[in-house]
């Protein structure tokens, strides 16, 4: 986010910014909640990607930004941050890569399994006639409990283009057209391998962002 705020604070007040948002984070560290075992890494990775940008957020609306003003930096900062991923360990680490994995979920989807992992509520589709490889409905999302409870809610919304970015970096093929966040009753993830990222938001500032990366 350096370069941004530099232009909009100048480089004095921005070292200001950085430190209060390392403190910012620094305190939200201890109560981040952890999931155990290897399932759970993924999910552990989420929130403190969430973590992160609740950071931001907090120190960056005592300076009266906006969360439709504060998001382009997170994203931005993401998408660097995941660019400067080898290809090959990107690749590597993605779901998709590992065929196993992938049929453990389409598993999970014919037999409509149901599960609790890490504060996230999840229910397992199969794929449907060829229009997606895994499904996931996300009835209860962690991260959204955790921005609720630190005073972050109104950047709720915007964390969710997160999975633009990890989409994207990671070859998932998400498609997705409506979140817990935009007030809806699920998070509809659709995941094809070779695909690219559609994701679209019920939230109007929200979906302005996204149209304005497509223009």
């Amino acid at each position: 986010m350096q370069g941004t705020l530099v232009k909009e604070f100048g480089e004095s007040i921005t070292e200001t910014l950085k430190h209060q948002i390392r403190e910012e984070f620094a305190s939200l560290i201890p109560e981040i909640p952890r999931g155990k075992g290897a399932r759970a890494r993924m999910f552990n990775k989420f929130l403190i990607i969430t973590t992160q940008f609740l950071a931001a957020y907090k120190v960056l609306i005592r300076y009266g930004w906006e969360p439709r003003d504060i998001w382009p930096l997170c994203h931005e900062a993401l998408r660097m941050n995941l660019e400067a991923i080898p290809a090959w360990k990107r690749g590597a680490t993605s779901f998709f890569w590992n065929s196993l994995f992938v049929r453990i979920l389409k598993k999970r989807g014919e037999r409509e399994i149901k599960e609790e992992l890490c504060g996230f509520d999840l229910e397992y589709l199969a794929g449907n006639s060829g229009d997606f490889d895994v499904g996931i409905n996300y009835t209860r999302c962690g991260n959204i409990d955790f921005l609720k409870k630190h005073g972050g809610e109104a950047l709720a919304p915007f964390i969710c283009l997160s999975d633009m970015a990890l989409s994207d970096a990671f070859g998932w093929g998400l498609v997705r057209t409506q979140t817990l966040a935009d007030g809806c009753s699920h998070c509809d993830f659709r995941f094809k391998s070779g695909s690219s990222t559609r994701i679209t938001s019920k939230t109007p500032e929200v979906q302005e962002f996204i149209d304005s990366l497509e223009s």
